[in-house]
């Protein structure tokens, strides 16, 4: 899969995510970028005993939402 650019004044929030299955622990990351495909915010976060791809979506909109972004496009990579 190849990433695609938003369209102008839409903000592309892609998140993915590590697992560690014997310790159960892992890690989600979250990079936001402008049509221009410049990142404009990114994130990464550590996690213990949770499902991590789950987490990692759900911190897509919240890092959007704390830097002011409301035409945002999540992508998730479930694989």
């Amino acid at each position: 899969m190849q990433w695609k650019r938003p369209e102008e004044g839409w903000f592309k929030v892609n998140t993915d995510a590590a697992f560690v299955s014997n310790t159960c622990t892992g890690s989600a990351g979250v990079v936001i970028r402008d049509h221009l495909g410049r990142v404009q915010s990114a994130a990464a976060r550590w996690y213990d005993d949770v499902t991590i791809e789950a987490m990692a979506s759900k911190e897509g909109p919240e890092l959007a939402a704390e830097n002011g972004y409301d035409q945002v496009f999540p992508e998730v990579d479930w694989s």
